[in-house]
């Protein structure tokens, strides 16, 4: 779901952490040195979350600096930024790789998901109870088909996820929720993803979905939960491959 932030709820936003293409400098206006290391962190960042540069994959400074027309310094200090992220790893002798996450980190993730996200399809839910307001949830399963292809399943996976924290108007949440980097820990996984598990995760979302129409608070935490237990039960069955080993 990579839209432009100024059409994207924005708890979705927070989700996806959605960023512009790096901003064309006008020759006339000197851009400050904080504000070109931020154009450079968006860009990268961008880059990363939109499968540009593949997870594992060395970002080499010469390229990036001809393409983004910055300087090595401030190449560096973007990279520092992007660590501090967990978006890359910094490599003695060898600059920046994309990072990518181990096994254990994964599962760790999916722990902290399960708990975090039932807390987002429960707080929906009571606020659909609340106010009535079905349509955005009713919007959204208009939209959910189980039988989509990889990249259609990214953006309505999104949507599903985004629109809850939305609903939801807990914006401590949609902050930690944000820190997770939950469509980079996707990106991961993603290209393992068959028609059966999609079409299953889809079933899994309208579940959540109508549980939150209906105002019920308790089904649609414990749909939430049960979709992220089984999600992270089959990403704990992929190959050491799809994995960072140390």
């Amino acid at each position: 779901m990579a839209r432009s932030a100024g059409c994207e709820p924005a708890a979705t936003s927070a989700l996806l952490i959605t960023v512009d293409r790096i901003a064309l400098m006008e020759p006339s206006k000197p851009v400050r040195r904080g504000e070109s290391v931020e154009q450079v962190v968006r860009s990268i960042r961008e880059g990363i979350l939109k499968g540009r540069f593949a997870q594992g994959q060395r970002l080499i400074a010469r390229d990036l600096t001809d393409s983004l027309g910055f300087s090595r310094s401030t190449l560096r200090e973007a990279f520092g930024h992007l660590a501090s992220e967990g978006l890359v790893d910094l490599i003695p002798n060898r600059g920046a790789t994309v990072r990518r996450l181990s096994r254990r980190e994964i599962e760790e993730l999916f722990q902290i998901r399960e708990l975090l996200e039932g807390l987002s399809a429960r707080l929906a839910a009571t606020r659909v109870a609340a106010t009535r307001g079905r349509k955005p949830v009713q919007s959204v399963i208009a939209q959910i088909d189980p039988n989509v292809d990889l990249r259609q399943f990214h953006e309505q996976n999104l949507l599903v996820h985004g629109t809850l924290l939305e609903l939801g108007g807990n914006q401590q949440l949609a902050q930690l929720m944000a820190k997770l980097n939950v469509p980079f820990v996707m990106g991961q996984v993603r290209q393992s993803m068959q028609a059966e598990q999609i079409a299953r995760s889809q079933r899994e979302h309208l579940e959540i979905l109508r549980a939150v129409a209906a105002g019920d608070a308790d089904a649609s935490e414990a749909a939430m939960r049960r979709h992220l237990r089984s999600t992270g039960a089959w990403v704990m069955t992929l190959p050491e491959s799809a994995f960072r080993t140390d």
